[in-house]
């Protein structure tokens, strides 16, 4: 009925042994024109930033953070900034250009380095071992395992009365518990996936980022 667009399929070798980072010019805000946080690198230029007191992340806990590439002015971009460059007060805040100059570095170096990982995962399994993951899939599938685990009573208590389908959707509470679980309990003390960079210097980390698009 309608045409395959030219280029809409990766060939199989590309796809299943190739990984990439977004396609965006700035790695700040992802060409949003605000600051991410998923990876927790604004903490290491503001430590309470988007946290709670007891030190645990809350998105939208504080104003959000303009950047200062072209995606945050206007007219070519998402307007947050004028021609002049301020930000509203009170509705806005931001870095300075040289802080999120450091963001975007070393973003770069953590989806490099996620790239890298993730090519060689992929070429291990393709030459014959399944086992093959970076450390943060199998950090986060650990993480989930353990939280199964102290949910199983709450998967083996369901009533195997009602029909498949039904059975299934009431399996889903306790899963979607788990990860909640999962996610809730990553200590920002301790490093991984889920805790932030301690500081803007030294080797690339990955991104929880970068897992989450690894995983899926």
């Amino acid at each position: 009925m309608f045409s395959r667009p030219v280029g809409y399929k990766r060939d199989t070798l590309d796809r299943d042994l190739t990984f990439r980072r977004p396609s965006c010019d700035c790695l700040a805000c992802y060409d949003s024109g605000v600051v991410t946080n998923g990876d927790g690198l604004v903490n290491g230029l503001l430590p309470d930033y988007d946290r709670n007191r007891d030190g645990r992340p809350l998105a939208g806990q504080d104003l959000p953070l303009i950047c200062h590439c072209p995606a945050a002015y206007r007219p070519s971009g998402h307007g947050f900034r004028g021609a002049d460059g301020p930000v509203p007060q009170r509705l806005t805040a931001e870095l300075s250009p040289e802080q999120v100059a450091q963001i975007h570095s070393r973003r770069l170096l953590s989806w490099q380095e996620t790239e890298r990982l993730m090519r060689d995962a992929r070429m291990a399994r393709a030459a014959g071992d399944p086992g093959a993951m970076p450390w943060f899939i199998a950090e986060v599938r650990h993480a989930v395992a353990r939280q199964l685990a102290s949910h199983a009573p709450a998967l083996t208590q369901l009533d195997p009365s009602p029909g498949a389908a039904s059975q299934d959707q009431r399996r889903l509470q306790p899963l979607g518990g788990v990860l909640a679980s999962t996610l809730a309990s990553a200590d920002p003390a301790q490093p991984g996936p889920f805790s932030p960079l301690p500081q803007l210097h030294g080797a690339a980390q990955t991104t929880p980022e970068a897992a989450l698009s690894a995983a899926a």
